[in-house]
This record gives structure tokens, sequence and C-alpha cells, in this order.
């Protein structure tokens, strides 16, 4: 989700891929596992599966976090820098 939209939460706990009820993970499980805090993420690098809302599927040459504070990737694109999760 772009970082000036909120998620919606119903619509994403419908999503087959989204276990049901839909948990959000804390700031603190969030850096155990990345190491770096919820402002920072971003997908250039990130072992994990993700899901990509429609507005960020249609992005080119944006920015994102690093997956490390206070750092950020800009001019990323899908399919170069990253590929386009689900």
């Amino acid at each position: 989700v772009r970082g000036d939209h909120e998620l919606n939460e119903v619509k994403a706990e419908n999503l087959p891929q989204v276990a049901s009820p839909l948990e959000m993970a804390s700031e603190e499980e969030i850096r155990e596992l990345i190491g770096a805090g919820p402002g920072s993420l971003g997908p250039v690098g990130l072992e994990l599966p993700f899901i990509v809302d429609r507005s960020v599927a249609v992005m080119s040459d944006f920015g994102a976090g690093a997956n490390i504070d206070g750092k950020h990737y800009f001019g990323i694109n899908w399919g170069r820098d990253v590929e386009l999760g689900q």
C-alpha cells in the first residue's frame, strides 16, 4: 500500500492469501523479522511474500524503504529492481 494510503483491513482479510482473522504485526515483531521499523520497509531485497495493491502495481520510478532504519531507495521499477508481488 502506498505510504499515503491506509490498508483496508476488511478487503485485505478477504484475499485468499491472507489469514483470517487478520492480525497486524507489532513494530517489535517487524523489527525482529526484518531488522527495521515499519517506516523503512520496502520490496527491494525483501525475502518475504508480499501483496501489491493496484495503485502500487502501476508505479514506476518510485521510492520505498530499504529495509534499514532511515534508508530509502528511489527510482525503483517493477521487474528491473524487484519482481512484482501478487
